[in-house]
């Protein structure tokens, strides 16, 4: 997938079955907060419910399948 850029921030993003989701601490801190990324996964699961996050393998720059929410 194509990363994205916000406000010089990079924000990874991943194919999940054909829709483009994206890394959550990426998005933390593009926003330029300090929640931690298990208090952000924890509010999106009782304001969204199930189905608004997964855990996908994203490969980082030494080729290696990294798990990321």
């Amino acid at each position: 997938m194509n990363d994205l850029s916000f406000e010089n921030t990079t924000i990874r993003t991943a194919d999940n079955n054909g829709e483009t989701w994206f890394v959550l601490r990426d998005v933390l801190t593009a926003m330029g907060t300090t929640t931690l990324t298990t208090a952000a996964l924890e509010s999106i699961n009782q304001g969204l419910g199930d189905g608004y996050n997964s855990v996908i393998p994203i490969i980082d720059s030494m080729g290696r399948a990294q798990e990321t929410i």
